[in-house]
């Protein structure tokens, strides 16, 4: 009976010291993660309504109530950017890093500016095996990009989406031209989202190789996300709405999963 008591306390010692929350979170990635247009004052950052570290949302900080929570993502970061983000997060030795990247990789300009699958592998394995080196104890959890080609399906016809993404030039790869049926734009936005695809069966593969890494298994891709989680600015950027549904992401694929 004492060896059963025994055996049953430690268990239970360590399925509460499992379910402790982190210490600190680092989050990494772009605009996205930075919150940009999220926020009462337009374009501009509102870190408090990030899906990863904000207060304002369900994030993974604030549902677990970290104290120490760092977001070191970059407005117009591409994934060659995520190494010296992951560097910065082993400085401040973070327990768990949250990754969302990619988007800027496909709309940093026209087709031909997209970031090529061989490079975007290269940055983000370098971007990992800095992690997994300098912070072998942390947790690592990487989303899926969104799905980009749903955002040009649900807004195309809206006037001021397409005026949006005129002038703002936005992700012209995938929005230019938005209600032409040449099949010529009917090819290039098939590429783009084939190119996407292939990132995120990066993020997979390359995710698998550490076991301390988890990889949403394309969860936020499949987010059937509507046009009020999207800007009303840019229209391409999260709104408060959005932001929310990625923390639920987050949660769901990160912290909830076994």
């Amino acid at each position: 009976m004492l060896a059963l008591a025994a055996v049953v306390a430690a268990a239970l010692c360590g399925a509460s010291s499992a379910a402790a929350p982190p210490s600190s979170i680092a989050a990494l990635g772009d605009s996205i993660t930075r919150a940009f247009n999220a926020g009462r004052i337009p374009f501009r950052d509102a870190s408090s309504y990030s899906w990863a570290t904000g207060t304002q949302v369900s994030s993974p900080a604030r549902r677990l109530r970290v104290r120490l929570t760092y977001n070191d993502a970059k407005d117009g970061a591409r994934m060659r950017d995520l190494p010296a983000q992951a560097a910065h997060a082993a400085d401040q030795e973070a327990a768990n890093v949250l990754i969302l990247m990619g988007a800027n990789d496909i709309c940093h300009g026209g087709v031909s500016a997209m970031t090529s699958v061989t490079r975007f592998r290269s940055d983000f394995e370098n971007a990992i095996r800095i992690l997994a080196t300098d912070l072998p104890d942390a947790r690592i959890q990487v989303l899926s990009i969104p799905d980009l080609y749903r955002l040009w399906q649900i807004e195309k016809g809206h006037f001021l989406a397409r005026t949006a993404w005129r002038f703002l030039h936005t992700c012209d790869a995938l929005l230019q031209r938005p209600q032409s049926n040449a099949p010529e734009d009917v090819a290039r936005r098939t590429l783009v989202r084939d190119r996407l695809l292939s990132f995120n069966d990066v993020l997979r593969d390359v995710c698998a190789e550490y076991v301390q890494c988890t990889y949403d298994d394309g969860a936020a891709f499949r987010t059937r996300f509507d046009r009020g989680d999207v800007s009303s600015r840019d229209f391409f950027h999260p709104s408060r709405d959005g932001q929310e549904l990625l923390a639920g992401v987050a949660w769901r694929t990160g912290f909830t999963a076994p």
